[in-house]
């Protein structure tokens, strides 16, 4: 169904009446049926953001209303392994998952290498099994108060389901190749995928969001992630979209006792990018670690949002984000920690900085503390500024041409980040990308 949208609610009224005609042929347990109502309720509720929210006040998704936005379009595109093996990663390092528009592609991927006992399936599948239970599915998404995470509830179909059993070992990373083929204009996707790993599980997984096309298109993604005690899973997220790629993505972190989540994402191009990362530390000996770098260029916008919540006692976060601004490219940075009552001997850090390379390019930084305790180590903090001209003058005295001296200082700040992705193929993937971006080569 197309849906050409004049204004904010007509795009919203649009929404409604597609809901009201997917709801049955969709609906197949009454549970997921009642869990769909009550998110299509809160969709209906709730207002469009537009710049006067203050969550969204520095993102501008106008030209994202104005799309005629095609959900649901069920032929599946004629692609093969051939198509996608230029987007990967080597196929021998790692368990391959494919997800087309949204859609879990199981020919198109290969999960030999997983241990026995792992389920990984369409969510589709395993919501249409009987003995689903439905409190694993959005427990803890903020439907009542985010408009796309009720959107995407409501329309809860797509996307991948994946359970890690109590006492697994997941050698290899698991690489999500989540593709948009963006071959018709207004093309839409609202995939969601849970997550769920189990006592003293270890795994690695990779979620990279790739377009292929060129035409205007939407992801509104949710992901879920369940992190059981003494568990220890690794998340990296790459995000490198076309110049008319509209992506809302947030991921919904639930971590218990002595648990470790590290997740360290990669943002380099799109129209709009809307990150909002949320993780709740409800328990005690908890560890959680943030890390993004986002480089907008020509007139991208990224925005993330994340928020470490802090529930128990003798927990830590860790957070730093850099951001490298070039263009008439804009950047968001809003990230909160909340220290509820009773959560003492907490230690929460959290850094944002940023480097501006033209007059035209912008970020807008809020880091942000809620304490409700006496008895915890927190900082937080942000700083703008260009390149250190100090530090250029000393490379174009030892004879560095002024394009290849810029290139160093840029890649010397992203590389902060890039040096915590410990898979190998991974890092070098996202600095071949950069130093592409940068103009140049052969700088590792």
């Amino acid at each position: 169904m197309n849906l050409i949208a004049t204004d904010t609610q007509a795009w919203k009224l649009e929404l409604g009446e597609l809901f009201e005609q997917k709801i049955q042929a969709i609906a197949k347990n009454n549970l997921l049926k009642d869990l769909r109502y009550k998110a299509f309720g809160c969709f209906a509720g709730l207002s469009i953001p537009t710049a006067k929210h203050e969550e969204w006040k520095y993102t501008q998704l106008k030209n994202l209303y104005k799309l005629p936005l095609n959900f649901y379009t069920e032929a599946l595109p004629a692609l093969t392994l051939n198509d996608l093996v230029p987007y990967m990663l080597e196929a021998q390092e790692v368990v391959r998952v494919v997800c087309i528009d949204g859609m879990f592609r199981p020919e198109l991927s290969d999960l030999s290498a997983l241990p026995a006992h792992v389920q990984l399936t369409s969510l589709t599948d395993y919501l249409q099994n009987p003995a689903t239970q439905m409190h694993t599915v959005a427990q803890h998404v903020a439907v009542e108060t985010d408009f796309f995470s009720a959107l995407n509830v409501a329309f809860l179909e797509h996307g991948t389901y994946l359970h890690i059993p109590k006492n697994v070992v997941v050698e290899k990373p698991i690489a999500f190749y989540l593709f948009s083929t963006a071959q018709k204009e207004g093309q839409a996707s609202q995939p969601h995928h849970v997550w769920i790993f189990g006592e003293n599980s270890q795994a690695t997984v990779i979620e990279k969001h790739i377009s292929m096309g060129q035409a205007s298109h939407f992801v509104n993604q949710v992901l879920e992630v369940s992190v059981a005690e003494n568990a220890n899973i690794t998340h990296y997220q790459t995000q490198i979209l076309s110049e008319q790629s509209y992506l809302i993505n947030t991921t919904q972190v639930q971590q218990v006792r002595n648990s470790c989540y590290t997740h360290l994402h990669v943002s380099l191009q799109g129209a709009v990018i809307r990150n909002n990362l949320n993780i709740r530390l409800d328990g005690q000996g908890i560890e959680a670690n943030m890390y993004g770098l986002y480089m907008p260029s020509g007139k991208t916008l990224i925005d993330n949002h994340s928020i470490a919540d802090h529930l128990q006692p003798n927990s830590v976060s860790n957070e730093l984000y850099k951001g490298i601004l070039d263009d008439q490219s804009t950047g968001v940075f809003n990230g909160k920690i909340y220290v509820r009552e009773g959560a003492v001997k907490t230690n929460a850090y959290q850094q944002n900085r940023n480097l501006l390379l033209t007059d035209t390019a912008s970020i807008n930084t809020k880091p942000q503390l809620e304490i409700w305790n006496d008895d915890v180590k927190c900082s937080h903090g942000a700083t703008t500024g260009s390149l250190d001209e100090t530090a250029l003058f000393y490379l174009r005295s030892r004879g560095i041409p002024q394009k290849e001296a810029k290139a160093l200082l840029i890649y010397a700040f992203a590389n902060e980040i890039l040096e915590k992705i410990t898979l190998l193929s991974l890092r070098e993937y996202l600095q071949n990308h950069i130093q592409q971006k940068l103009g140049i080569e052969n700088l590792a």
